[in-house]
């Protein structure tokens, strides 16, 4: 019976390690299977994400090449940010046969709105050589100011002495209601006008520029300036136009004399040929040139916070002239 039952425990180990065996096997299959399929799905899952991934990216070429990148949308949208500016900031370069003049212009729109120029201008004379003088204005709403900053005048010594007596010194002229004030006005109405306009009034201002089709370009050539992707717009500039413009900006904004803008001034007048470099990337106007001149104006600087201090210690327009006509 012992015999019996160890054969029996025999057997029914052989058996047993028989199905241990075979459920094994079946585990490993089952693990295998399973791995693969997570692998599988995996691989899946990275490709359904890179495609996702490719598709972004070419919707997004794809607009910015019809939309983003499209002349007229570029050019809308400068317009639109340069009359969203907190300041704005130029330089005007402009050469010719009888001399040259280097000007550096800020206007800030807030808190106060005022305008900083800085003018050089220099003079050939008859003897080959040349002279220069540079001035500094401020204007705001209510005054302008101006004094002289430097002289070079080898030729006109007299001149150079009695200005020289001046450097420094700040003239002022107020508003009146028999003057008005200008050096406000010089800086903001320009080619393009630049502000820091609420949504609603920079809307109404853009529409206005649209029905006039004041800046209707013949030619927009896109190219690579300075690393920058950039579009040139050339334009016809109507002044009639530009005029009715600047005096719908100057009703809106509040700024400026709207009563010397006078569209009617300028009917027939022939157009002005400028040519306008537009950064694609940002949105803002870089350079502005004119065919029939050497004048070239550069702008950059947008937003920046810089207010303008009115001088506190002046003299009179007036007092300034006549002290340097009496060489004081």
């Amino acid at each position: 019976m012992v015999k019996n039952t160890g054969s029996s425990k025999k057997a029914v180990g052989v058996k047993g390690a028989s199905v241990t065996t075979t459920t094994a096997s079946s585990q490993a299959e089952r693990f295998y299977a399973n791995a693969y399929f997570s692998i599988s799905f995996r691989q899946f899952i990275a490709l359904a994400v890179l495609l996702s991934v490719l598709l972004l990216v070419g919707s997004g070429a794809l607009w910015w090449k019809t939309v983003s990148s499209d002349p007229q949308q570029v050019f809308n949208d400068m317009l639109s940010r340069s009359l969203s500016s907190s300041s704005a900031q130029r330089r005007i370069s402009q050469d010719s046969s009888q001399g040259s003049v280097d000007q550096q212009v800020l206007v800030s729109f807030g808190p106060e709105v005022a305008a900083h120029t800085k003018s050089k201008l220099t003079q050939a004379d008859q003897t080959g050589g040349s002279n220069s003088v540079t001035t500094e204005t401020i204007g705001t709403k209510q005054a302008d100011y101006v004094r002289y900053v430097a002289v070079d005048a080898p030729s006109q010594a007299d001149t150079a002495r009695s200005i020289e007596k001046l450097l420094g010194t700040w003239g002022k002229r107020e508003k009146s209601a028999e003057r008005g004030v200008s050096f406000l006005d010089e800086a903001i109405f320009v080619i393009v006008p630049a502000g820091d306009l609420s949504g609603s009034q920079r809307q109404q201002l853009l529409g206005f520029i649209e029905n006039e089709e004041v800046y209707k370009y013949s030619k927009a050539t896109r190219s690579t300036k300075d690393g920058r992707l950039v579009y040139e717009y050339e334009i016809d500039l109507q002044p009639e136009k530009l005029v009715k413009v600047l005096a719908e900006y100057a009703r809106i904004s509040g700024l400026g004399n709207q009563e010397q803008l006078n569209p009617e001034s300028y009917a027939g007048s022939p157009p002005i040929k400028i040519t306008a470099t537009v950064d694609i990337l940002s949105r803002q106007l870089t350079k502005l040139s004119y065919a029939d001149s050497e004048r070239v104006e550069y702008f950059f600087g947008r937003n920046l916070k810089r207010a303008i201090a009115e001088p506190a210690d002046t003299i009179s327009v007036d007092e300034l002239q006549k002290r340097l006509d009496s060489g004081q």
